[in-house]
């Protein structure tokens, strides 16, 4: 176990969202961040191994970063108008499917429960975020940083998180307090710097992610501009280099306001609205990710994180991804690794079925009906079912196309004997 590699997850597509008031995430409009001095990126010889470390803290970290989500958007059982789209779940215009693909968000969409819910099922996660995160930044992060990462990708969309102040000087090697004012460069929309405030603090070094627990679902918009900025005027202070300073020396007003009653009016469509109170963050995440999060509290986090503290779950999830962007090999690693650290039958289920697809998809019929057959055993799903009647199919062509293939060795043996016999009787024949 010791000598399993470190974690890496191939490129996927991301997702456009749509920013807006509460009840809106982000959308990919090609509004940049306000101009900044521009930082060349650093290079290092490394980029690799960093970036494979980071996608494996993101895969130990993912519940720690839907419960960050979550204190900027409140779930809600309602399909929404936002102002701009459809809504649904924590904010998100369009929802994925297990194989990546996703649709739009309409007024007649289903509502999502929480458990199903793109945020808390991981599938946002998974397809939206992680590429940003693994193909933008090419320099370690800790926790706190990969946290901010992910809750300014979710704020602002693809197109904006890779152009944005934040990656370029993250890349160019700023930590603390410096990369933390550059969350402060994308504010055309008033809701972002209050939705980033608390993670600019841990990047700081001014809380703690524990700070973060007691926190209300969208704590964040009880608080005004002048709480988390410096302002003069009762405008924000704008320091030499075009951001503005948040303001620390608030913080723990600010921790309070967070926690106070919050009521959130969302429209429904055909001029009814409904008035809905946002809980605590605590009280709304699934209890998996609540127990996550204490434990990895609980747990000392290191920038090098390797499968063996990796879920069987997010395993499964990033061989299944592998596979789909066609890295038979990467998703053959990590769908063993998951099945090495499986707990129950629904986990060892789809690690079997991830190895079988895996080795259907590379020419190995008879292991892949070996864990087809297996993944069956432990979880019955009818895409187990598929897969194991196209590896039967096609391991049965290939043993057709090679009994040919001997057959016709065989003959054309044989006939080349008895032309020799031929050959020879005739030699004779004229001696």
């Amino acid at each position: 176990m010791a000598n399993l590699k470190k974690f890496f997850l191939g490129t996927m597509l991301a997702g456009g969202l749509v920013v807006g008031a509460p009840g809106c995430s982000s959308n990919d409009k090609d509004d940049k961040d306000n101009d900044k001095p521009k930082t060349e990126v650093k290079t290092t010889k490394d980029t690799k191994t960093i970036c494979d470390e980071n996608v494996a803290l993101f895969e130990n970290c993912r519940s720690d970063i839907k419960f960050a989500l979550a204190l900027c958007e409140n779930y809600y059982p309602y399909i929404y108008w936002c102002g701009e789209a459809w809504t649904a779940g924590n904010g998100l215009t369009v929802l994925y499917n297990a194989d990546g693909t996703w649709t739009k968000v309409t007024k007649n969409t289903k509502v999502p429960t929480i458990a199903e819910s793109d945020v808390y099922e991981g599938r946002y996660l998974t397809y939206d975020i992680l590429p940003d995160i693994e193909k933008r930044i090419t320099a370690s992060m800790d926790k706190n940083t990969l946290i901010a990462a992910c809750v300014l990708r979710y704020c602002i969309g693809g197109t904006n998180f890779k152009n944005s102040s934040f990656v370029k000087e993250l890349n160019a090697g700023k930590t603390g307090a410096e990369l933390a004012k550059t969350l402060t460069g994308w504010r055309q929309q008033k809701g972002v710097p209050n939705r980033c405030y608390f993670f600019a603090a841990l990047i700081a070094g001014k809380i703690e992610y524990a700070d973060l627990l007691d926190l209300r679902a969208e704590g964040c918009y009880n608080l005004t501009w002048n709480d988390i900025f410096v302002c003069s005027k009762g405008k924000p202070v704008v320091d030499k280099d075009g951001f503005y300073e948040w303001d620390f020396s608030k913080i723990k007003q600010n921790l309070q306001k967070a926690k106070q009653p919050k009521q959130t009016q969302l429209n429904l469509g055909n001029k009814k609205h409904v008035v809905v109170d946002c809980k605590l963050i605590k009280e709304i995440v699934p209890d998996y990710v609540w127990q996550d999060v204490i434990n990895n509290l609980n747990q000392k986090q290191s920038k090098t994180v390797y499968f063996a503290d990796v879920s069987a779950r997010a395993l499964n999830d990033s061989s299944y991804v592998a596979y789909k962007n066609g890295d038979y090999a990467k998703a053959l690693k990590t769908g063993q690794s998951a099945l090495e650290f499986a707990t129950d039958s629904a986990q060892t289920g789809a690690a079997n079925y991830n190895i079988g697809i895996s080795y259907t998809a590379t020419g190995k019929y008879n292991k892949a009906v070996r864990h087809l057959k297996k993944s069956l055993a432990y979880n019955k799903t009818n895409a187990a079912a598929k897969a194991l009647q196209e590896a039967k199919q096609k391991r049965a062509e290939k043993r057709k196309k090679a009994g040919k293939y001997v057959l016709g060795f065989g003959l054309g043996f044989a006939g080349a004997a008895v032309a020799r016999k031929k050959y020879l009787a005739h030699g004779q024949k004229h001696k």
